[in-house]
């Protein structure tokens, strides 16, 4: 008598099963949309409710992205809610109605994250290949060659934050690699210094002190050309393998795109207050047993190359360690404001 009870207990009500078709009937119009559909619908959305949840308590910004649940994705474009803070389960039942997040908007998802993005440089060497200014203590990574179109000559790109922290930079600052003190060559030019300056990028292209000098990072990585690409709506939905070379934690091969172009994300800066910076592509680490894999990237990754199989679509920028997301500018951006290409 009591396993009939057990059973009865466990059996979903009415309310339960109209629930689950519902949810069936909305994945079902999802997955038979385009990515680039299913996107710029959860982007409209947003727009229409933007107002609404960002007068809500410790709401700080929105974007679209891959719905997550736990570590795990859900191949659908989500509205991404940004808070403050995360709430405990009494402080959620404590709070009003009007300030609750709804599970959803319209008939698309929402995904409440509490990011914690900071620079992807490190404060103390973690020994290997990476690269940093040499009167500064400032490791980052030595992403890979470009050619600039201004001379035909060869150049280096990172980023802007591994060259200076400060908001001033000039080409008399000589980058060194971190290890050994060789020194690279000097700044030849910059775009978006630490994050005041720029929504869209953070690098820096090297002018090298010997243009012959082997060099570290991508030249002697991949086994094909690299070409450059923007990110896409597909590339989310798909959950194509992106990778990385980086100083940090070398070569990474686990990443999947979440969020191919953010409308804004925010990073807390050191005095507490919070920035939005836009159009990036955002990443985390695949899913191996129902657990994310090892993390994409670290602190002193900061200018290493993400690609997809043998197209470049970001310079990394900045990670979420509690989270496990990678920010990376777009390389097209870059390319065109410094003149560039591969």
């Amino acid at each position: 008598m009591a396993k009939k009870k057990a059973a009865q207990r466990k059996r979903p009500n009415a309310t339960e099963r109209k629930m689950s078709l519902v949810e069936f009937q909305r994945r079902r119009r999802f997955y038979l949309r385009s990515p680039e559909v299913s996107y710029q619908h959860a982007c409209d959305v947003m727009e229409r409710h933007r107002t609404e949840l960002m007068s809500k308590q410790n709401v700080i910004g929105l974007d679209v992205g891959m719905k997550l649940q736990g570590v795990a994705s859900t191949r659908e474009f989500s509205v991404w809610v940004y808070v403050d803070r995360k709430l405990d389960s009494d402080e959620t039942a404590r709070l009003p109605k009007g300030d609750r997040i709804p599970d959803y908007l319209e008939d698309v998802p929402t995904d409440v994250q509490c990011p914690e993005f900071e620079q992807a440089v490190s404060r103390v060497s973690p020994g290997g290949t990476e690269i940093s200014p040499k009167t500064e203590p400032n490791p980052g990574t030595l992403g890979f060659d470009v050619i600039s179109h201004e001379d035909g000559r060869v150049r280096m790109l990172t980023c802007a934050h591994v060259v200076s922290t400060s908001q001033q930079v000039t080409k008399k600052t000589e980058m060194v690699v971190h290890a050994t003190g060789d020194s690279l060559g000097h700044v030849h030019a910059t775009q978006g210094v630490a994050w005041e300056f720029s929504d869209l990028l953070d690098c820096a292209l090297i002018k090298p002190a010997n243009p012959g000098l082997k060099r570290v990072g991508i030249p002697s990585g991949p086994s094909q050309p690299i070409r450059l690409r923007h990110a896409i709506p597909a590339d989310v939905s798909s959950e194509l393998p992106v990778w990385k070379l980086g100083a940090k934690t070398g070569l990474t091969q686990n990443g999947i795109v979440i969020n191919h172009s953010s409308s804004s994300f925010p990073i807390r800066l050191a005095d507490g207050s919070v920035m939005s910076v836009r159009n990036h592509v955002l990443i985390k680490p695949r899913i191996a047993n129902g657990r994310s894999t090892a993390a994409f990237a670290e602190r002193g990754d900061s200018g290493a190359i993400v690609c997809i199989d043998d197209e470049a679509i970001g310079i990394l920028r900045a990670v979420d360690s509690k989270n496990g997301i990678v920010a990376a500018a777009p390389i097209v951006n870059a390319s065109a404001s410094l003149d560039f290409g591969i």
